[in-house]
């Protein structure tokens, strides 16, 4: 329970007088009349001194950050690297599943990533063919078309017969017939590359899901952190989605206090909160309110307040931590 240090100044300054008792020496009266000796006064001045106010409150210590280590992939632990409460780096490699099955997976794609090159390179070449053929029906279809011209002059004028002028159109509509076909085919060749990349590209994509997954069987840290308990051991099988371990970042903790809505006025960021031990009472740590929030929760008439409290040392642990008052 935190003390939070709702401090009010109290000031007051004056003179105390300190006196036994007052009389007056007249002339004429008897010596049995006569004031007692005079005692002497003493003076002290007050000082302006802090009142300090403050109450107690059970709260609750969090980490700055946790994260729960779950693996991707289903698999059997082959080799754990690290340690209950060893200290994690991003990237950190926790623990090892066997990658048999996953490194088959990507032998299998690399090989239909080969075949599918190969059947890329076909169609290529094709293309590369039915260019080549058309450029070739071209220059028959441009002969052709000479060949039919003077034909035709040669047989009106009675220099060929009307069977020289037959051939020569049959001869005209076989290279255009051979032309259009010739395009056909590139457009084919053309639909049949277009469909090898794509294979092509596919069987890439699937070794990269591939290596993906045997990448994944080796379980890493994502963050920086201490790591909690690890329970599993070789030849443990663990679930894809499996919480294996907690990495924790306690750099920074947390205390979240409910404080009642009637002390809302006393709450401000930067007021001083102890934390202390509930079993012996002695101090842990000392911290501040860093947040306020600014809704009232209806239904326990409390505010949310937090304390944060620096822990490079790693002294401190998430956990209900018990009493805390404030410094003096």
């Amino acid at each position: 329970m935190p003390f939070l240090d709702l401090n009010r100044p109290l000031q007051a300054a004056g003179m105390v007088f300190l006196f036994s008792g007052l009389g007056v020496a007249c002339g004429g009266q008897p010596p049995q009349m006569m004031a007692p000796p005079a005692v002497p006064v003493q003076t002290q001045l007050l000082q302006p001194g802090t009142l300090e106010d403050s109450s107690e409150f059970i709260g609750v210590l969090e980490a700055e950050q946790r994260v729960d280590l779950r693996p991707e992939v289903a698999g059997r632990v082959t080799q754990v690297f690290v340690s209950s409460g060893s200290v994690v780096r991003p990237g950190q490699p926790i623990l090892q599943l066997r990658p048999d099955q996953a490194q088959a997976e990507v032998a299998g794609a690399q090989a239909g990533a080969e075949a599918a090159r190969f059947g890329r390179d076909a169609a290529q070449a094709q293309v590369e063919s039915a260019q080549a053929n058309i450029a070739r029906t071209r220059s028959e279809v441009q002969l052709a078309e000479a060949e039919f011209s003077r034909t035709q002059q040669l047989a009106v004028s009675g220099a060929l017969s009307q069977r020289d002028l037959d051939n020569a159109r049959t001869n005209l509509e076989v290279a255009r017939a051979a032309q259009t076909q010739a395009e056909e085919n590139l457009r084919t060749a053309q639909a049949q590359l277009q469909q090898a990349n794509a294979n092509f590209n596919q069987a890439q994509a699937q070794i990269n899901v591939n290596q993906e997954t045997l990448g994944l069987k080796q379980v890493a840290a994502p963050v920086a952190g201490l790591l909690g308990d690890m329970t599993l051991r070789i030849g443990d099988f663990v679930n894809a989605g499996q919480t294996i371990t907690t990495i924790i970042q306690n750099q920074e903790l947390f205390l979240r206090i409910q404080v009642p809505a009637v002390r809302t006025s006393q709450l401000r960021t930067g007021l001083p909160v102890e934390l202390i031990d509930p079993d012996t009472g002695n101090s842990l740590s000392t911290g501040s309110i860093s947040f306020v929030s600014p809704d009232v929760n209806t239904n326990l008439q409390t505010v949310l307040v937090k304390a944060r409290f620096p822990n490079e040392a790693g002294n401190l642990r998430p956990r209900p931590p018990g009493m805390a008052k404030p410094s003096r």
